[in-house]
């Protein structure tokens, strides 16, 4: 990293840490937290959008042998993560550095880049599957 006159050390390096001008830039003011509740999307999504444009998060928790479509986002592509069970995603998505056509198996653990065109459905497992969506909000 560059020097910059512009950061305010805190001590997690050896060097020279500006212990004054730290504390003269926190504030010691405490609140109670900002808890989302969520908006629903459709009759399994449901959208968290902080109070920031930068950023926004979907849960989508498909029941057993259900079946959801996942959308496009006008603000650009997403990251979508897969908490608990398993399912098939059908149709255009991302893989392995190049956007496919058919169908992946993806279960607990699994990552996957969305483009913003995506165009996909899910088919849930006997357990279902709970996956979360985030995406820049709006920002873009």
């Amino acid at each position: 990293m560059a020097n910059s006159d512009n950061v305010v050390r805190a001590g997690l390096t050896p060097k020279f840490k500006d212990v004054d001008t730290l504390l003269s830039m926190l504030t010691y003011v405490d609140r109670e937290p900002l808890v989302l509740t969520g908006t629903p999307v459709d009759r399994v999504t449901v959208r968290y959008s902080p109070p920031v444009q930068e950023f926004a998060l979907e849960r989508t928790q498909v029941p057993p042998y259900g079946r959801c479509r996942i959308r496009g986002m006008e603000s650009g592509p997403s990251i979508l993560l897969v908490y608990d069970g398993e399912a098939v995603m059908c149709g255009r998505f991302w893989q392995t550095n190049l956007i496919c056509d058919g169908e992946m198996r993806i279960r607990r653990g699994s990552v996957l880049f969305m483009p913003a065109d995506i165009n996909a459905e899910i088919w849930a497992g006997k357990e279902g599957i709970l996956y979360f969506r985030g995406y820049c909000g709006g920002f873009l």
